[in-house]
């Protein structure tokens, strides 16, 4: 692990500074991000009403520090905290650092790019700076959420996304599923052990789980077909389409991303499945 106080590491020439204290989350600019995507009350496949994905108990905070992740350039501002864990080889945690510094990266460089030709193509009279008057209008967040962290299993959903200055912002995730006592990634497959059908079954549960939400959700003007063909193909039984994931004891969630399962305006999808 490469934690330290007031680290600092650069990435496309920007500095990014890892702080030693946690910080909030409170950027909220009207892009329509929200990293509490997804449904309420998700049901197992036979309709009976799941617990939370993870009792509090599932969380020992001993066993991992939030730390914050904070920079800005002269386009934007970029703020949140990702995870580092006690208990896992560093090689893990490097994973999950990199994951944020790529996906920072990536973002710091279409904002600028885009407000770059946002200036070059102004018309006379369009009162353009060449930097934004605020820059939380490009801003980049990334936060985190766990199913469980402690001395057995460590699995948690870590969201990022933003606005680099097109028609609306977007949201990206990765999940992590990590296997303490093994030190090893834990797959789909392995929370299923003993069901060579469990795509089929995850499949299945979550067009049940869709089609029930999108009826409440869209009500009768919605386009049933455009749904129907979304959800079939973002849910057909393979494991691209499920390979967003936490699971606890009891059960497993799936996460599906921006556009796989419904359109943009519906947001993050996610169901909730027995084991």
């Amino acid at each position: 692990m490469r934690m330290g106080i007031n680290t600092k590491m650069v990435i496309g020439g920007i500095v990014i500074v890892v702080a030693g204290a946690a910080v909030a989350l409170s950027w909220d600019r009207g892009r329509g991000l929200s990293f509490l995507g997804g449904q309420d009350g998700a049901t197992s496949g036979n309709g009976a009403v799941l617990p939370a994905p993870a009792a509090p108990s599932a969380v020992d905070p001993s066993t991992f520090t939030s730390v914050p992740f904070i920079s800005s350039t002269p386009y934007l501002a970029m703020r949140g905290e990702y995870p580092q864990f006690t208990n896992a080889v560093p090689a893990f945690n490097d994973r999950i650092l990199g994951t944020v510094l790529d996906a920072a990266a990536s973002h710091v460089k279409d904002a600028t790019e885009n407000w770059q030709a946002r200036v070059a193509t102004a018309q006379p009279g369009e009162n353009i700076g060449q930097y934004p008057a605020d820059p939380n209008d490009l801003a980049f967040l990334v936060s985190w959420s766990p199913a469980q962290a402690n001395g057995r299993f460590v699995s948690f959903i870590m969201r990022y996304g933003g606005y680099t200055g097109g028609a609306h912002g977007y949201e990206d995730m990765t999940t992590f599923n990590y296997d303490v006592a093994a030190k090893r990634d834990i797959a789909l497959q392995d929370i299923f052990p003993n069901d060579p059908e469990y795509l089929t079954k995850l499949s299945a549960a979550s067009r049940i789980q869709l089609a029930a939400h999108f009826k409440t959700a869209f009500g009768p003007g919605a386009d049933v077909g455009l749904l129907t063909e979304m959800m079939e193909t973002g849910t057909a039984p393979t494991e691209e389409n499920f390979k967003h994931f936490t699971f606890t004891d009891t059960a497993v969630t799936v996460y599906f991303e921006q556009y796989q399962v419904a359109p943009y305006a519906a947001g993050e999808q996610t169901v909730t499945i027995s084991r």
